[in-house]
């Protein structure tokens, strides 16, 4: 962390290619976000696969994952990458305090 900036991240995805494509895109794009604005990600994309809100254009990678709202099943493995970045944000914030 860089003060309530995400300095660097790193994950070993041992997961479905869905999963590993969404935790391409959080790394590619998670650098210098503070935890407020990747929960805000967090909680757009959530919403987007469900149906219940537009689909993020932040990334425009994440567009490719747009087929997955078909698949409610499958909503995990694009959620899991952005809830272990959050985590790991809060344990370095609380860590620091």
């Amino acid at each position: 962390m860089d003060g309530t900036r995400v300095a660097e991240a790193a994950l070993e995805a041992h997961s479905c290619a869905l999963g590993q494509a969404s935790a391409a895109i959080v790394l590619s794009h998670g650098t210098g976000l503070s935890h407020d604005e990747l929960a805000g990600l967090h909680g757009r994309l959530a919403a987007a696969l469900s149906g219940e809100g537009d689909w993020p254009t932040d990334w425009p990678e994440l567009a490719h994952l747009a087929s997955v709202r078909a698949y409610p099943g499958r909503h995990a493995a694009i959620l899991l990458p952005y809830e272990a970045l959050l985590a790991a944000v809060l344990a370095a914030m609380e860590g620091a305090t």
